[in-house]
């Protein structure tokens, strides 16, 4: 049962931290900028109505006033409309040469500014009358006979509380999405440039296999909270390596150390005055030695680091077809070698191939019934076959085979580390391994060499 999906770090702290952002940007702009200034500021000019800009553009719309003329007006329609909805418009317009033009009744306020409206170019002013406070404006308009003076009263009007309001909203607004944006846009890099020792301390432990040493979880570029962890586990790691070297290197010497008692062993019960049991008390210790020359062989290919030159599988073959031509023939076996004439060249370890040919060729001499050929065949383009016409291997068995101390039967003999040393070589070698079925229903085993000739191992470091 699993369990529920965890989102990244990363993908939580960017949400948590734009989040923060928003909440925080919508609290600064509704409470505090509202409060300190929007609020003083409209409560200040709630009676504050400035006249509407449109009303100077209709004026000058229907005025005339071309060069070496009075200046005149006409009315027209708009002028009409704007008379007719605000029944108190008017306005004063006066010429460079003293001519004027006035429309509607002006109060006697207005009137006043009359003789000095050539010397404003623009004023807004509140006059105080009986009939309330409105804004006399007055706007500098140039035309093709000069410049005109208008001064304007009794007009639209513009709610001065509504467009500030509308003014600090859009302010709002726009500042709130900018923000935002630069928050989603910025926040998400920050977290991955922060995060990029993380990353990469986590491709190193992905990588961490348990064949290798030395690999060790970079510790530059990382948080102080996350130093620390990946620290402790590099030095467990340490510890580790340390404590397989000295188990490796115990085995290694114990390895060692039966070899010599193991042949002195078998010599005197070979010379020994026959005696029943011998021959299965000196097949007990054959095995033996078998067992101590497999440990040496794992032990070996682990702590040296192989050298591979190029290696011709035809020879190879054909030299371990020779070596184990007496045993197989005295097992009851052919032991034959279907090589084309020519070398077939790989890069590889010469020893460790051998020991892995040699292993697979024993282990048909040890379970193919004592009967029938063992066949070694070398085929293009870098491929090597070893079928037997034994009992086969059984069903469901073809990949557990190479596991480590694993026998198909329980009652057969050797000790499994056979096959497992074969798979580690060819492994090594950036080859492959396939167990099966002989056309005869024995066993199959067929090792396939890439079709570079550089190994894998060569072609990482």
């Amino acid at each position: 049962m699993t369990g529920p999906t965890r989102k990244s770090l990363s993908h939580n702290l960017t949400k948590g931290m734009i989040r923060v952002q928003l909440v925080t940007l919508a609290l600064f702009f509704g409470l505090i900028l509202v409060a300190v200034f929007v609020l003083p500021v409209i409560s200040g000019v709630r009676n504050v109505h400035p006249p509407d800009p449109n009303a100077v553009r209709i004026i000058e719309e229907a005025l005339t006033y071309e060069p070496g003329g009075p200046l005149k007006f006409s009315q027209t329609p708009e002028l009409r409309r704007l008379a007719a909805q605000y029944p108190d418009f008017w306005f004063i317009a006066v010429a460079s040469d003293d001519s004027d033009a006035t429309f509607g009744t002006f109060p006697p306020e207005a009137a006043a500014l009359r003789t000095g409206l050539k010397e404003v170019v623009s004023l807004q002013v509140m006059l105080e009358l009986e009939s309330g406070s409105p804004t006399l404006l007055v706007r500098t308009i140039n035309m093709p006979g000069g410049r005109v003076k208008v001064a304007t009263g009794g007009g639209p009007t513009l709610v001065l509380p509504a467009i500030i309001q509308s003014l600090i909203f859009s302010l709002m607004v726009a500042t709130f999405l900018v923000l935002a944006i630069a928050s989603g846009i910025a926040i998400p890099r920050f977290i991955r440039r922060e995060m990029k020792g993380l990353y990469a301390a986590a491709e190193a432990a992905g990588s961490i296999d348990v064949n290798q040493r030395g690999i060790r979880i970079p510790e530059a570029d990382l948080p102080a909270e996350v130093q620390s962890l990946v620290h402790a586990v590099n030095e467990a790691l340490e510890r580790l390596d340390y404590a397989h070297s000295r188990r490796e290197a115990f085995l290694a010497r114990a390895a060692h150390e039966l070899r010599t008692p193991i042949a002195i062993l078998s010599a005197r019960i070979e010379t020994a005055e026959p005696f029943e049991g011998q021959q299965k008390l000196l097949a007990d210790v054959t095995r033996l030695g078998e067992l101590t020359n497999q440990l040496l062989d794992v032990q070996r290919l682990t702590l040296s680091d192989p050298v591979f030159v190029p290696v011709d599988l035809v020879e190879l073959c054909a030299g371990v077809v020779a070596d184990l031509a007496p045993l197989a023939i005295a097992a009851g076996y052919e032991l034959e070698l279907d090589a084309p004439e020519g070398p077939m060249m790989v890069d590889g370890d010469q020893g460790s191939l051998q020991r892995a040919v040699t292993n697979i060729v024993r282990n048909a001499i040890n379970h193919a019934g004592n009967r029938g050929r063992i066949t070694v065949t070398v085929s293009a383009p870098a491929t090597i076959t070893i079928t037997d016409d034994g009992p086969g291997i059984p069903a469901g068995e073809e990949e557990n085979i190479f596991e480590p101390f694993h026998r198909a039967k329980p009652s057969s003999e050797g000790a499994g580390l056979g096959l497992s040393l074969v798979q580690n070589i060819v492994n090594r070698h950036g080859a492959t391994i396939a167990a099966g079925h002989s056309p005869t229903g024995g066993a199959s085993f067929t090792i396939t060499f890439p079709r570079s000739a550089e190994p894998a191992m060569l072609r990482q470091s």
